[in-house]
């Protein structure tokens, strides 16, 4: 694995690819443990995103995979912080007194 990681940080396609399919079931479980299942397609694909382009900061190939899971937890941490629960007020909705 040491040698995939290196040469995705060399933008090699095909090591990306391999990386991908060793470690979506890992990042997938990661999030779906942190965020509604309706949206962790889409944040895996953030999650991988970020990978490719912060790859360089990997500095130990051997920890990648922990280095994905904590991008994966950033990731879904950041999703709660932004997401907002609003309900439509109604038109007979009594003013609250300040």
């Amino acid at each position: 694995m040491v040698a995939l990681v290196r040469a995705a940080q060399r933008g090699e396609h095909r090591a990306w690819d391999a990386l991908y399919e060793r470690h979506v079931r890992l990042v997938h479980g990661v999030l779906l443990a942190r965020v509604p299942r309706d949206v962790v397609a889409d944040l895996v694909q953030d999650v991988f995103l970020q990978a490719f382009r912060r790859a360089r900061d990997v500095r130990d190939p051997a920890a990648f995979p922990a280095w994905l899971a904590a991008v994966a937890r950033r990731r879904a941490a950041d999703w709660r912080r932004r997401r907002r629960d609003t309900e439509e007020l109604q038109e007979d909705c009594p003013a609250v007194a300040a």
